[in-house]
């Protein structure tokens, strides 16, 4: 039974679930086999282990039916019936979580029967519990819709020509679920396809963008704020959409589905990653360590189990520490240490600290920090590494430097990953760096326009900055 479907659910229901299943599976309505109960209550003191030895077929038969000699057919005819009645509670369990679906499905049922009075009535408490339920995510969206559209069948089979069947409702509702939801997939088509060079389809009628420039303001804020991120991909060059964008987050982001923001703060990010990274333009540099300031005050960048992902950790420390906001930056690393995950929680604070240190120019304190470093995880191998270079370059430590060049070259020769070639340049960067004569001053000119124009390149700013002191 190990590998079964039924244990694979199984697998997935928490304590409390497996408590409610018990009960389900004892409703006439959905089982009246006592094998299926037998089993279900087998399956539930073994969660969540569930020792292979204990689920052999043969063992669970004998437990399950009084010690009776094992069946095949009826092994299997049980199992199935449990799963079966386990997939109807699952999507009990999922009606009951959304109580809105109960309500519109209700609806249906009232105006089907002809009860008009009591669809009259559950129609006045549903919109009003759509007004007083903050949007979560994009689906709350259709709610709304199919509301509205309810109540136009409901019209529509009076057939009363004196009344309106409630059309322009049923249609602005659906034009915002469809805004909502094409504006979402498409922002995320063209940011993965800017990051990975995906070749998709877009088909966003040139219509749509010409309609939306003009009546953004007469939709729900975060129809605005995902137009303007969609422009932020598309004509990245016009700042004002930036801005606009900025400026709804500033005043309407309480209106905003909370499900939804992040999206919002990761296109508004990127937009201002971009313009550093092409443009080394420090007031976006500021404008991203404002969003983050934002995003962490909100809860943002926290995940489901309230962990802080240690990319959003580091980019972090990176951000503030560039700005020399150093005071700040101490602070989030020592406040939210514990918000990283167990498993990598030390590796990237003593990473994110030698950071720090290596910005504050305290380059003692940064080597004491990478000798502490013995992760396992490769990113931090590698840049730890890499960070030890520009230390011991910072430090003149000359002999060390030349072997750990040499060995970190091998180290990246024996590896293929997507990023080797940043790393690589950088290691001949140094190497270029350490060997150019001190006093050509047009040989580090050049030197200086190679690195400008190397794509493929970490530590840019850094090697910049050295290569200019020389000049």
């Amino acid at each position: 039974m190990e590998k079964s479907k039924l244990i694979k659910v199984f697998k997935t229901l928490d304590e409390e679930e497996l408590k409610l299943l018990r009960k389900f599976v004892r409703s006439p309505y959905y089982n009246t086999n006592k094998e299926v109960i037998a089993l279900c209550d087998y399956l539930v003191k073994l969660a969540p282990d569930f020792e292979p030895r204990k689920i052999e077929r043969r063992l669970v038969y004998k437990k399950i039916s009084g010690g009776k000699t094992y069946v095949d057919g009826k092994m299997r005819f049980v199992m199935t019936n449990l799963l079966s009645t386990l997939r109807q509670f699952l999507i009990q369990q999922s009606y009951e979580e959304k109580p809105l679906n109960n309500q519109l499905q209700l609806l249906k049922v009232y105006n089907e029967r002809n009860l008009d009075q009591l669809f009259q009535s559950a129609l006045k408490d549903i919109r009003l519990e759509i007004e007083e339920r903050p949007a979560d995510d994009q689906n709350d969206f259709y709610f709304p819709y199919q509301i509205e559209h309810s109540y136009h069948a409901f019209l529509m089979k009076a057939q009363q020509r004196d009344i309106e069947p409630n059309l322009q409702n049923v249609s602005s509702r659906l034009l915002s679920f469809y805004l909502i939801n094409q504006l979402r997939y498409y922002t995320a088509m063209l940011s993965y396809q800017h990051l990975k060079h995906v070749d998709y389809q877009l088909h966003f009628e040139p219509y749509v963008f010409d309609y939306l420039s003009k009546n953004w303001e007469q939709h729900e804020p975060i129809i605005g704020a995902y137009y303007f991120s969609l422009m932020t991909l598309t004509n990245g060059e016009n700042e004002q959409h930036y801005q606009q964008l900025r400026l709804l987050l500033n005043t309407s982001r309480d209106e905003m589905p909370t499900g939804l923001l992040p999206d919002i703060y990761v296109h508004a990010r990127n937009y201002c990653i971009r313009r550093v990274n092409m443009m080394n333009d420090v007031h976006y540099l500021e404008e991203l360590f404002a969003l983050y300031q934002m995003m962490l005050e909100q809860d943002i960048l926290l995940n489901v189990d309230g962990y802080l992902s240690p990319n959003d950790y580091r980019n972090i420390v990176v951000n503030g520490a560039r700005l020399k906001e150093f005071k700040w930056v101490e602070a989030f690393i020592e406040g939210y240490r514990q918000r990283l995950h167990e498993q990598i929680r030390d590796d990237y604070y003593k990473y994110c600290l030698a950071q720090l240190r290596f910005f504050q120019k305290d380059f003692n304190s940064t080597r004491d920090l990478l000798f502490q470093m013995e992760s396992q995880d490769f990113f931090i191998s590698i840049n730890t590494r890499r960070m030890l270079i520009q230390t011991y370059f910072e430090l003149e430590e000359d002999n060390l430097l030349d072997a750990l060049l040499n060995s970190f070259y091998e180290f990246l020769r024996r590896r293929d990953f997507a990023l080797r070639p940043y790393y690589s340049n950088f290691v001949l960067a140094v190497r270029n760096l350490v060997r150019v004569n001190p006093f050509d001053k047009q040989k580090i000119k050049k030197l200086k326009e190679e690195l400008v124009n190397t794509r493929e390149l970490v530590s840019r700013d850094w090697l910049v900055e050295k290569v200019e002191e020389m000049i």
